[in-house]
């Protein structure tokens, strides 16, 4: 088949695209109109990958699974084919005077038949079929960078992960391709620990003390036992039996203006609650209502609420580009990716 037909019926191109590489007659030249009519041969392990070449789809996708060819499957009856999960396939030989790719892509003949290249191929990683009769081996990824990670098979990348895939409800965490994520904070009195939030319990002894009850910093409330005869709690310091009288403290004397906290004298005392969108130590101090403001922008571009009543700015677009829903838009092509 001449080269100048390849190019224009797309059915022919795909023959010759899944099996990896020219026909027997085609120049090197012939690769580019391949590629531009059957465009990219996907991304999982089982399908061509870049530019088409039998088994150049040498890695699955990114967290995909790999379902590797078979000769049959490639059409392949001689040489050595990539299997599209990183082996190789053993085709057999020919016969007589024939060669492997005279007859086409890992099929005997004695026409010529000129190999592709990795970098003909596109392809920067793993293993992919020169489209005549061997493997082409065209290296690996350095680290996060996986083959086929970031969703082109046969080519280095990495695909980031999200904050609700990598079950991060707080604070930040490295989103698998080397890059910070900030996946918010915790409200009222849970802190965030391993991107978890959560409240942990005081104790009376933690607290000093000895007798009457406190809050256990939860929203709870600990029973620290009793004093004996003669003795009143909170009758030397607070929370603590002595023979002196004992004062109770009030929510404003102690500055508090919700939740709970110790009178001094045995007893927890209400403070009340905040009104939204504070939250009881929102602010970050205890029994006291506050709202911490976010500093960060989960969309790219515009405004977005600060959680606590304001507004935060996002970043603005590059040139080119126009905020669309919080997303920058190319708008005047070409646009650099932002």
């Amino acid at each position: 088949m001449p080269c100048s037909n390849v190019a224009g019926r797309f059915s022919r191109v795909l023959v010759w695209l899944v099996l990896g590489g020219l026909t027997p007659a085609c120049s090197l030249s012939s690769l580019n109109e391949l590629k531009a009519d059957a465009g990219d041969g996907g991304t999982g392990g089982g399908q061509a990958g870049a530019g088409g070449a039998a088994g150049a789809g040498g890695a699955a996708g990114a967290g995909g699974s790999c379902q590797a060819a078979t000769c049959a499957s490639l059409g392949a009856e001689c040489g050595k084919a990539a299997d599209r999960c990183g082996g190789t396939l053993d085709c057999g030989t020919c016969s007589g005077s024939d060669f492997c790719g005279g007859g086409g892509p890992y099929k005997c003949g004695t026409a010529q038949c000129t190999p592709v290249t990795c970098a003909a191929l596109g392809a920067n990683c793993g293993k992919v079929s020169d489209g005549c009769s061997a493997v082409l081996d065209c290296g690996a990824c350095t680290a996060p960078n996986s083959c086929g990670g970031g969703g082109k098979a046969n080519v280095c990348g990495c695909t980031p992960r999200t904050c609700s895939e990598l079950g991060a409800v707080c604070g930040t965490i490295d989103d698998g391709c080397g890059n910070t994520l900030s996946c918010g904070t915790c409200s009222g009195l849970d802190k965030c620990t391993q991107n978890q939030c959560g409240c942990t319990k005081t104790t009376c002894a933690a607290q000093g003390a000895d007798c009457g009850n406190i809050p256990d910093g939860c929203g709870s409330t600990l029973s620290c036992g009793t004093c004996s005869s003669g003795k009143t709690c909170g009758g030397a310091v607070p929370n603590k039996c002595g023979t002196a009288p004992c004062v109770p403290k009030t929510c404003s004397g102690l500055g508090a203006t919700c939740g709970s906290v110790s009178d001094g004298c045995g007893e927890t005392l209400g403070c009340g609650a905040c009104t939204a969108p504070e939250t009881c130590a929102g602010g970050g101090t205890a029994n006291v209502c506050g709202c911490t403001p976010k500093t960060f922008c989960k969309q790219d571009c515009g405004s977005e609420p600060d959680g606590c009543g304001g507004t935060i700015a996002c970043a603005i677009c590059a040139q080119g580009y126009k905020c669309i829903g919080g997303y920058c838009n190319c708008i005047k092509p070409p646009c650099t990716p932002t």
